[in-house]
């Protein structure tokens, strides 16, 4: 269950709405959506999207490529939720 609030409100989620967003636009990510890491500057396409169990629960994750490097490995990105939104976020990727 997920807490957060908007503005003076403060709402429980018990859903189990695991869309990851683009936590600058509100867009919710699809497999070859494709996101710059704010932190290097490079491009990454989603490859796929998935659950993992977590102690707090099911956290929704998203398996990113780097696009300029056609050998490059694959990684694992966990989401995390907005305390402002409630939605499920990607820490220092925002869409291109």
């Amino acid at each position: 269950m997920g807490r957060y609030s908007v503005g003076a409100y403060t709402y429980e989620d018990d859903s189990c709405d695991t869309m990851i967003y683009d936590g600058l636009t509100g867009i919710p990510l699809s497999l070859g959506y494709e996101l710059v890491s704010q932190e290097r500057g490079d491009t990454v396409r989603v490859v796929a999207l998935g659950v993992k169990d977590d102690a707090a629960g099911p956290v929704p994750f998203a398996t990113l490529r780097p696009c300029a490097y056609f050998l490059a490995s694959e990684y694992d990105v966990r989401a995390v939720r907005c305390p402002q939104t409630g939605q499920w976020v990607l820490i220092g990727y925002m869409g291109v």
